[in-house]
C-alpha cells in the first residue's frame, strides 16, 4: 500500500504510513491549514491488479 500527496505542480510526494495494532492505517497530515489531495494505491492478489483511491482533505484553524 502507498499513500501520496498531490502537490500543487502536480507532481506526488510519497507519504508515510504506519499500521497500528489494531490493523488500522494512519499518516501524518500538513500543519498548514488549506485543501489537499492524496492518492491511496493498493495492490491485490499478489499483484495481480492495483486500485488506487483519491480523496481530498480540508484542513482549517
Amino acid at each position: 500500500m502507498q499513500l501520496a500527496l498531490v502537490l500543487d505542480s502536480g507532481e506526488f510526494e510519497q507519504v508515510a504510513l504506519t499500521e497500528r495494532d489494531d490493523g488500522r492505517w494512519e499518516f501524518s497530515v500538513p500543519q498548514k491549514s488549506g485543501k489537499y489531495m492524496y492518492v491511496l494505491e493498493e495492490g491485490y492478489q499478489n499483484g495481480e491488479y492495483e486500485v488506487s483511491y483519491y480523496f481530498g482533505l480540508e484542513i482549517s484553524e
